[in-house]
Protein backbone atom coordinates (compact mmCIF):
# COMPACT_ATOMS: atom_id res chain seq x y z
CA UNK A 1 0.00 0.00 0.00
CA UNK A 2 1.04 3.49 -0.69
CA UNK A 3 1.39 6.08 2.02
CA UNK A 4 0.32 8.84 -0.36
CA UNK A 5 -2.47 11.11 0.71
CA UNK A 6 -5.07 11.83 -1.92
CA UNK A 7 -5.50 15.56 -2.25
CA UNK A 8 -8.95 16.73 -3.08
CA UNK A 9 -9.23 18.65 -6.31
CA UNK A 10 -10.57 22.14 -6.45
CA UNK A 11 -14.24 22.17 -7.41
CA UNK A 12 -13.67 24.46 -10.41
CA UNK A 13 -10.97 22.11 -11.73
CA UNK A 14 -13.38 19.18 -11.47
CA UNK A 15 -16.06 21.16 -13.31
CA UNK A 16 -13.65 22.10 -16.10
CA UNK A 17 -12.47 18.50 -16.41
CA UNK A 18 -16.08 17.25 -16.52
CA UNK A 19 -17.03 19.76 -19.19
CA UNK A 20 -13.95 18.81 -21.20
CA UNK A 21 -14.75 15.07 -20.96
CA UNK A 22 -18.38 15.67 -21.99
CA UNK A 23 -17.26 17.75 -24.96
CA UNK A 24 -14.74 15.05 -25.94
CA UNK A 25 -17.32 12.27 -25.70
CA UNK A 26 -19.70 13.88 -28.21
CA UNK A 27 -17.43 16.03 -30.30
CA UNK A 28 -17.32 16.94 -33.94
CA UNK A 29 -14.67 18.82 -35.84
CA UNK A 30 -15.51 22.52 -36.15
CA UNK A 31 -14.00 25.38 -38.14
CA UNK A 32 -10.83 26.20 -36.22
CA UNK A 33 -10.91 28.95 -33.65
CA UNK A 34 -7.98 31.36 -33.47
CA UNK A 35 -6.52 29.56 -30.43
CA UNK A 36 -6.48 26.14 -32.16
CA UNK A 37 -5.24 27.71 -35.37
CA UNK A 38 -2.34 29.30 -33.50
CA UNK A 39 -1.48 25.99 -31.85
CA UNK A 40 -2.06 24.05 -35.11
CA UNK A 41 -4.48 21.60 -33.46
CA UNK A 42 -7.83 20.25 -34.54
CA UNK A 43 -10.78 22.22 -33.23
CA UNK A 44 -13.26 19.81 -31.66
CA UNK A 45 -16.47 20.73 -29.91
CA UNK A 46 -19.67 19.20 -28.66
CA UNK A 47 -22.24 20.20 -31.22
CA UNK A 48 -24.90 20.96 -28.58
CA UNK A 49 -23.34 21.30 -25.14
CA UNK A 50 -20.63 23.92 -25.44
CA UNK A 51 -19.89 27.30 -26.90
CA UNK A 52 -16.17 26.56 -26.63
CA UNK A 53 -13.97 23.97 -28.28
CA UNK A 54 -12.23 21.25 -26.30
CA UNK A 55 -8.84 22.99 -26.37
CA UNK A 56 -10.30 26.27 -25.08
CA UNK A 57 -12.06 24.33 -22.30
CA UNK A 58 -8.89 22.41 -21.46
CA UNK A 59 -6.76 25.56 -21.24
CA UNK A 60 -9.52 27.45 -19.39
CA UNK A 61 -9.86 30.13 -22.04
CA UNK A 62 -12.85 32.37 -21.38
CA UNK A 63 -13.89 32.80 -24.97
CA UNK A 64 -13.65 30.76 -28.12
CA UNK A 65 -14.30 32.26 -31.52
CA UNK A 66 -15.15 29.03 -33.33
CA UNK A 67 -18.65 30.37 -34.05
CA UNK A 68 -17.34 33.61 -35.51
CA UNK A 69 -17.18 37.04 -33.99
CA UNK A 70 -19.63 38.12 -31.33
CA UNK A 71 -21.48 41.43 -31.73
CA UNK A 72 -19.29 42.91 -28.99
CA UNK A 73 -16.13 41.87 -30.84
CA UNK A 74 -17.49 43.40 -34.05
CA UNK A 75 -18.26 46.64 -32.17
CA UNK A 76 -14.72 46.73 -30.80
CA UNK A 77 -13.24 46.19 -34.26
CA UNK A 78 -15.45 48.91 -35.75
CA UNK A 79 -14.48 51.30 -32.93
CA UNK A 80 -10.77 50.60 -33.52
CA UNK A 81 -11.23 51.13 -37.25
CA UNK A 82 -13.08 54.42 -36.67
CA UNK A 83 -10.37 55.63 -34.31
CA UNK A 84 -7.68 54.75 -36.86
CA UNK A 85 -9.61 56.58 -39.61
CA UNK A 86 -9.99 59.66 -37.40
CA UNK A 87 -6.28 59.63 -36.58
CA UNK A 88 -5.46 59.32 -40.28
CA UNK A 89 -7.77 62.24 -41.13
CA UNK A 90 -6.14 64.37 -38.42
CA UNK A 91 -2.66 63.49 -39.68
CA UNK A 92 -3.63 64.31 -43.28
CA UNK A 93 -5.05 67.70 -42.21
CA UNK A 94 -1.87 68.44 -40.26
CA UNK A 95 0.21 67.44 -43.29
CA UNK A 96 -1.84 69.77 -45.53
CA UNK A 97 -1.31 72.68 -43.09
CA UNK A 98 2.42 71.97 -42.93
CA UNK A 99 2.64 71.71 -46.74
CA UNK A 100 0.83 75.04 -47.13
CA UNK A 101 3.23 76.64 -44.64
CA UNK A 102 6.23 75.27 -46.55
CA UNK A 103 4.80 76.70 -49.80
CA UNK A 104 4.32 80.14 -48.17
CA UNK A 105 7.84 80.13 -46.76
CA UNK A 106 9.34 79.11 -50.12
CA UNK A 107 7.40 81.90 -51.84
CA UNK A 108 8.66 84.41 -49.26
CA UNK A 109 12.21 83.13 -49.72
CA UNK A 110 11.90 83.55 -53.49
CA UNK A 111 10.52 87.11 -53.12
CA UNK A 112 13.33 88.03 -50.72
CA UNK A 113 15.94 86.58 -53.09
CA UNK A 114 14.50 88.66 -55.94
CA UNK A 115 14.43 91.77 -53.76
CA UNK A 116 18.04 91.23 -52.67
CA UNK A 117 19.08 90.73 -56.31
CA UNK A 118 17.38 94.03 -57.26
CA UNK A 119 19.10 95.82 -54.37
CA UNK A 120 22.51 94.45 -55.40
CA UNK A 121 21.83 95.32 -59.05
CA UNK A 122 21.11 98.96 -58.05
CA UNK A 123 24.12 99.14 -55.69
CA UNK A 124 21.89 99.72 -52.65
CA UNK A 125 23.08 98.75 -49.18
CA UNK A 126 19.74 97.85 -47.56
CA UNK A 127 16.34 96.53 -48.49
CA UNK A 128 14.80 99.66 -46.94
CA UNK A 129 16.65 101.81 -49.49
CA UNK A 130 15.36 99.55 -52.27
CA UNK A 131 11.79 99.89 -50.96
CA UNK A 132 12.15 103.69 -50.86
CA UNK A 133 13.61 103.88 -54.40
CA UNK A 134 10.95 101.55 -55.82
CA UNK A 135 8.18 103.54 -54.10
CA UNK A 136 9.53 106.77 -55.64
CA UNK A 137 9.70 105.14 -59.09
CA UNK A 138 6.14 103.85 -58.73
CA UNK A 139 4.91 107.31 -57.73
CA UNK A 140 6.65 108.86 -60.77
CA UNK A 141 5.05 106.25 -63.08
CA UNK A 142 1.61 106.95 -61.65
CA UNK A 143 2.09 110.72 -62.08
CA UNK A 144 3.22 110.18 -65.66
CA UNK A 145 0.08 108.13 -66.41
CA UNK A 146 -2.22 110.71 -64.88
Amino acid sequence: MSDRVNKSRHKKTEQTTSLWLIALSRCIEMPTCSFCEGRKTRCLSSEKDSSRCTECIRFKRGNCDMHGLSPLQVEKIVAQHSAAEAALDDAEEELERATAKVRRLRKQRKLWAEKIARAVHRDLDTIEELDRVEAEELAKEQQARA
